[in-house]
């Protein structure tokens, strides 16, 4: 599976702060930046390196659109060594120079070039070890300069509510209370709800379109603690999920639109503690002016950036109860839309 974060956008908040340890301006100043997500569920695994392009001389904003400015030549040597419980090591996996727009992964555009989208990659046969640690090593034989960074992976957990066997009534008043088990490791989590539907033009009923749109109904929930089992709750609203379908899914009074089934998905997306920092800290500075001092934090030695895991969690297979449908249909919130109630009828519309 080919997952990655492209965090980018993170980097003009660590550019512009204001930093004791780095001197981003100074000449022959080489800064190595790291962006790394390793998950256990993946096969393929992708870290971005690159380098601080700021001098004293020439604008950055030119300097950020030139792919030579932004990354390395091929020759840097990429590592990962893993480490068991012990600390003593199990293996070495040898990371190589990719192009993302050769496999799919094109990069988000903005001020930074975004063609070609270097990326290291390392594969393997089997799933990475949940007890396992994974230290990363990035040398640069050319300067000499060298960075590292260490971290465990966040592992499996256990899904508690709803599911399969419990559809959900979002028009109860009373809100869904949606449960799992923390994971090891895991320190940050977003839920996610994967609402499925069919569209179709009402002039071509017969040609029905599967779609589905993912709401994001909680975000940087904090677990208690890193040894993973704990339960967490989350409450979820009716109302919630209606507002979130209002505001994904446009007005067309061209279209019908039906439920289907299974109707929902549960996604629970977790990560570990170095990248659950790292949204926190970078969360605290919105809004601070590149005057202020601020701290940037970074879990790379020598360098920028954050390595760190993540795991995906996945409840599918649930059903929406039938007054859920009618509300669905008809409820001033939704009503508009185009959906048909929970016996197929437009009679709201």
């Amino acid at each position: 599976m080919k997952k990655i974060l492209f965090a980018i956008i993170a980097f003009a908040a660590i550019f512009n702060s204001c930093s004791t340890d780095f001197d981003l301006t100074a000449k022959y100043k080489e800064v190595m930046v790291v962006y790394g997500l390793l998950n256990i569920q993946d096969t393929e695994h992708y870290i971005r390196i690159e380098k601080a392009f700021l001098d004293e001389s020439t604008s950055a904003l030119l300097i950020s659109q030139n792919p030579d400015s932004i990354y390395y030549e091929p020759g840097l040597e990429v590592i990962i060594r893993q480490l068991n419980s012990s600390g003593g090591e199990d293996g070495v996996l040898y990371l190589e120079r990719v192009n993302g727009d050769t496999l799919g992964m094109p990069k988000d555009s903005g001020i930074f070039a975004n063609s070609p989208n270097i990326l290291y990659r390392f594969k393997t046969p089997d799933s990475l070890k949940e007890d396992h640690s994974y230290q990363l090593e990035i040398n640069n034989p050319a300067t000499g300069k060298s960075v590292r960074s260490q971290t465990p992976l966040v592992n499996d957990f256990q899904f508690l509510f709803p599911s399969s066997t419990t559809p959900w009534n979002p028009a109860s008043p009373t809100p869904l209370t949606v449960q799992w088990r923390s994971a090891k490791n895991g320190k940050v989590y977003d839920l996610i709800v994967r609402f499925h539907y069919e569209e179709w033009d009402k002039v071509t009923p017969n040609i029905r379109d599967p779609k589905f749109i993912d709401l994001v109904l909680a975000r940087n929930i904090e677990a208690p603690n890193l040894e993973g089992g704990s339960n967490i709750q989350l409450p979820l609203s009716g109302e919630a999920f209606y507002l979130a379908v209002k505001s994904k899914i446009p007005v067309n009074p061209l279209v019908n639109r039906e439920v289907v089934f299974p109707t929902f998905d549960f996604l629970v997306n977790v990560g570990g503690e170095e990248l659950y920092n790292y949204i926190r800290v970078n969360q605290s500075q919105l809004g601070i002016t590149s005057q202020s001092a601020v701290t940037t934090y970074t879990n790379i030695e020598n360098g920028l950036g954050i390595f760190s895991s993540r795991y995906f969690k996945v409840q599918s297979g649930i059903d929406m109860h039938p007054n859920g449908i009618d509300t669905l249909a008809c409820g001033h919130i939704t009503l508009g839309l185009g959906f048909l109630d929970a016996q197929s009828q437009d009679f709201c519309q």
